[in-house]
C-alpha cells in the first residue's frame, strides 16, 4: 500500500454560476445581459429558441436556465412542460411580460424556481431571482434525496428485521414444544440461546437505525478533540475485542481537531473494530490510526492488514445493509459504515476509502469545522 495521504476530496465552491438564457426578442436578451454584467458570478450562453436551448442543456454544463415563455415555436407554459420534461436536472426561472404575473405563479406549480417580469429585470432583482432559484433547487434535491433514502431505509430495515424476528418466532416454539414435555432438555437451552442473539440483533440494528436517523436533527457540537486520547478511549471500548482477535491497535501523535466528541468516538470505534474484525487467517490484526495536513485541513487515516476490499464493493461499502461478500460470519447490522459517513458529513467532512484486496484498507476522513 502507498505511503503518502492523498489530498481530501472535499467539494470546492464555484465562483461563477452558468446560465442559460432562452430569450428570442434581442433587445430583452441584451437587458438581461446588461444587468447580469453588473455581478461577476455568472456566464450568460444564450439560445434564441428551444430547440438550441435543449441541445445546449444537454451537451453543456447549465446551472440554471431563463426561460421566456414566449418562443417562437411554443407560447406559454407549454415551452416550460416541454424544458421540464426534455432537462428534469436543470432548475428553470421563467421571464414573463408584467401582465403575465399569473402565468408566472403558474409556472412555480408546474416546477419553476421562480418568475421575472421583463419590465422589472434590474441587477438587483436578477440577482435576487438566481440566488433564490438555486437555493430553492437545492433544498428541492435535499427533500428528494431524503424521500429515497427514507423509502430505502424503511425497506431494508423492514427486510433485515423480519429475519431475525423469524428466527425469535420459531426458537420460541421450538421452546416451548420442549417445556411442553415437562423437562429442560440440551435442545431447549440452545434454543433459548439462539433466541437471545436473535434478539440481541434485533435490538442492535432498531438502534442502528434510530442513531442513523437522528443525525439529521442532532446538533453537531464543535469542541476541541485529541484524537491520539479519542483512540486510547476508543481501545478501552474494544478491549474485548482486542484480547479477542489478538489484535493491535497503534495511534501516532495526532493534532486536535474540532467535533463532537461522542459521535467521533463512533466513528473511531467502527473502523478500528472492523480492522479488528476482518483479519486474514493466520494473521494477527493490526489497525494504525494516523493524521496529516493537507490544503490545511486534518486527515485521519485508519489503517489495517486485513482483508481488503474489492474495488467492486467499494463503491457500495457506505451504502446501508450493503455487507462484504467476505464478511459471512461476522456479527453486524450494516449500517456500521452508513453511520460514520453520516457523521463526518453532519461535521461538513468527507470519507473515502482505498483498499487492495488481500493486503488491508486505508479509511480517510476530515472534519471541516
Amino acid at each position: 500500500m502507498a505511503n503518502s495521504i492523498q489530498a481530501p476530496r472535499a467539494s470546492k465552491k464555484v465562483s461563477t454560476v452558468e446560465l442559460l438564457l432562452v430569450e428570442d426578442n434581442e433587445d430583452h436578451a441584451e437587458l438581461f445581459t446588461l444587468a447580469a454584467r453588473s455581478f461577476s458570478t455568472t456566464r450568460i450562453t444564450r439560445a434564441n429558441n428551444l430547440t438550441d436551448a435543449l441541445q445546449i442543456a444537454r451537451t453543456k454544463k447549465v446551472e440554471l436556465a431563463i426561460l421566456d415563455l414566449g418562443l417562437p415555436e411554443t407560447v406559454g407554459l407549454d415551452t416550460l412542460s416541454l424544458f421540464l420534461d426534455s432537462c428534469p436536472s436543470v432548475p428553470v426561472v421563467v421571464l414573463t411580460a408584467i401582465s403575465d404575473l399569473n402565468l408566472g405563479e403558474e409556472a412555480l406549480k408546474l416546477g419553476a424556481m421562480d418568475f421575472l417580469s421583463k419590465e422589472e429585470i434590474t441587477p438587483r432583482t436578477l440577482l435576487r431571482s438566481i440566488r433564490y432559484a438555486l437555493e430553492r433547487w437545492t433544498q428541492k434535491c435535499k427533500l428528494e434525496d431524503s424521500l429515497a433514502d427514507l423509502q430505502y431505509f424503511g425497506s431494508m430495515a423492514a427486510h433485515d428485521l423480519v429475519s431475525p424476528l423469524d428466527a425469535i418466532q420459531g426458537f420460541a416454539q421450538l421452546i416451548e414444544l420442549e417445556l411442553s414435555k415437562g423437562q429442560s432438555t440440551q435442545e431447549a437451552w440452545e434454543c433459548l440461546d439462539l433466541l437471545k442473539k436473535s434478539a440481541h440483533r434485533s435490538i442492535t440494528l432498531v438502534g442502528d437505525l434510530h442513531k442513523l436517523s437522528s443525525l439529521g436533527r442532532k446538533s453537531i457540537e464543535r469542541l476541541e478533540i485529541r484524537p491520539t486520547s479519542l483512540v486510547s478511549e476508543v481501545c478501552s471500548s474494544l478491549a474485548e475485542l482486542i484480547k479477542e482477535t489478538k489484535g493491535t491497535v497503534e495511534a501516532s501523535e495526532m493534532p486536535a481537531v474540532r467535533g463532537d466528541p461522542g459521535l467521533m468516538h463512533h466513528v473511531l470505534q467502527n473502523l478500528i473494530g472492523n480492522g479488528l474484525k476482518y483479519s486474514r487467517d493466520g494473521v494477527d490484526p493490526v489497525v494504525r490510526v494516523s493524521s496529516s495536513r493537507e490544503d490545511g485541513l486534518t486527515v485521519i487515516c485508519v489503517e489495517d492488514n486485513g482483508i481488503g476490499i474489492d474495488d467492486k464493493e467499494s463503491n457500495r461499502i457506505f451504502l446501508p445493509f450493503e455487507r462484504l461478500a467476505d464478511s459471512q460470519g461476522k456479527t453486524g447490522t450494516g449500517l456500521g459504515l452508513s453511520i460514520c459517513k453520516k457523521i463526518i458529513e453532519a461535521h461538513g467532512g468527507e470519507i473515502w476509502i482505498e483498499s487492495t484486496k488481500g493486503e488491508g484498507t486505508r479509511f480517510y476522513f476530515h472534519l471541516d469545522c
